[in-house]
């Protein structure tokens, strides 16, 4: 089961991951813990990846829960670089292993789980194809503009470049954004960037200025806007909180 709050990850996963040659099989998504604890319930699934940080319930609400009645289950985490505590309390709960948003690579996932498969057909517990979740994700030009959103976040790209290179026009684009993730175009590339600038901010040495440049925006001042919209603070606080959590 794929557990991720942030709809463009759970289909960047679902496509670009080829789960038949991992004898995996996708069956069911949740935007968050509580929806993942009832699929859970419902499908009993082998493996779940399940991010940290989600709203209603969080990823080690949610591992302590399952975790009480199922001791067999496998966990990938879905974390970022500066949430070391919470990697380090989910470890402690027996979770299989983690991987990075937006800077892990597909072979990467691809190998963690197939571990972490390795490791329940060594008990006995897989069958031919182990359970995970399913995504009713998506339109091929989809996975195309968002594998080309991830490779170049930092340039100045837009609708318009991006529908012109996977050969879309600009207005159908931007409706298979709002259909399959329910977000514009300049949203999902925003939440791109943004995810990769905290990842920056843990180096200190990066001034903030130089972290917009590296994560596409045209100046700081728009960066430190976007950042405070989507993050709930600006970059220099969500530093000081990262440094004050470690």
């Amino acid at each position: 089961m794929i557990v991720e709050d942030e709809k463009f990850v759970r289909c960047g996963l679902r496509s670009m991951i080829n789960w038949e040659s991992l004898h995996m099989e996708v069956i069911v998504d949740a935007k968050n813990g509580v929806e993942a604890y009832e699929y859970y319930l419902q499908y009993k699934p082998d493996i779940i990846l399940t991010d940290l940080r989600m709203p209603l319930m969080d990823g080690i609400e949610l591992i302590k829960k399952i975790r009480t009645q199922d001791k067999y289950i496998r966990f990938i985490i879905i974390t970022c670089l500066d949430e070391f505590a919470l990697v380090q309390e989910a470890l402690e709960l027996g979770v299989s292993s983690y991987i990075l948003k937006h800077s892990s690579g597909v072979e990467e996932i691809e190998n963690k789980l197939m571990n972490v498969y390795n490791e329940l057909e060594s008990e006995g517990i897989t069958d031919n194809l182990c359970k995970m979740t399913n995504s009713q994700c998506c339109h091929p030009k989809f996975t195309a503009a968002m594998d080309y959103i991830r490779e170049n976040f930092y340039k100045n790209i837009s609708l318009q470049s991006t529908a012109d290179y996977i050969g879309l026009t600009p207005n159908y684009l931007g409706r298979l954004f709002v259909e399959y993730i329910d977000e514009t175009f300049t949203d999902t590339l925003n939440q791109v960037r943004i995810e990769k600038a905290k990842e920056l901010l843990c180096d200190l040495k990066l001034p903030v200025y130089a972290i917009a440049k590296r994560t596409g925006f045209s100046n700081a001042t728009y960066f430190i806007r976007v950042f405070k919209r989507m993050a709930g603070c600006t970059p220099s606080e969500y530093r000081m909180r990262g440094m004050s959590d470690g």
